[in-house]
């Protein structure tokens, strides 16, 4: 399934219309209430921190323990149709066979993590996550492909002195909060070689 954005906005909320008469449901049944999504807060090291054991304890056993898509679950994960499903690879571009298909944008995931995904065993954390841990959670989902996204750009001739600027120019691309200055850049950057060292320390 791709994204088509190719074809204009209109255009896709004309298939949309036209979906919708797949189904007499969208004539029956009420529309539900208007998620409520509060202002994305900085992007700082202890979001990232809070987000990554909130993702260990809620999204690991499905997303794997480096949001690759390969967490234990996965050999017995189906759909409502009990179609096999395969999470989501964090790290991969948006549209990617395994990627994430909408984007890695803040407000897309802040919502799945809020509704989770109809049809899928994606669960539904409003009632059991507060908003500012589910933005903990989409901070450090970011972070994950904002860090591939780096190694691509270094593994294709990125100099060491213009990763500072890459890396802002992708996080802003993904997070208003990075497109308006909120983003602890020096401490991610701290975060990064933390974790870089532990890796290799302990494989």
């Amino acid at each position: 399934m791709p994204s088509w954005q190719e074809i204009s906005a209109n255009e896709r909320l004309a298939v949309i219309q036209y979906i919708k008469t797949f189904s007499d449901r969208w004539e029956k049944e009420a529309v539900g209430r208007t998620i409520a999504m509060p202002p994305e807060p900085p992007i700082t090291i202890d979001s990232l921190e809070k987000g990554q054991k909130l993702f260990t304890g809620n999204c690991m056993i499905c997303h794997g323990q480096k949001g690759e898509g390969d967490g234990p679950m996965v050999p017995v994960l189906k759909d409502i149709w009990d179609a096999p499903v395969v999470p989501a690879n964090f790290t991969l571009p948006a549209g990617m066979p395994g990627g994430v298909k909408l984007g890695h944008n803040s407000e897309h995931l802040f919502k799945s993590v809020m509704t989770g995904i109809g049809g899928t065993p994606m669960p539904v954390f409003e009632e059991h996550l507060k908003p500012g841990e589910i933005w903990d959670i989409v901070h450090y989902v970011q972070s994950l492909r904002v860090k591939a996204h780096q190694a691509e750009l270094v593994e294709a001739g990125l100099k060491e002195s213009d990763i500072e600027d890459a890396r802002k120019a992708i996080w802003a691309v993904l997070s208003p909060a990075a497109r308006r200055g909120d983003l602890d850049v020096e401490t991610l950057q701290a975060r990064r070689s933390s974790q870089e060292s532990q890796t290799e320390t302990h494989p």
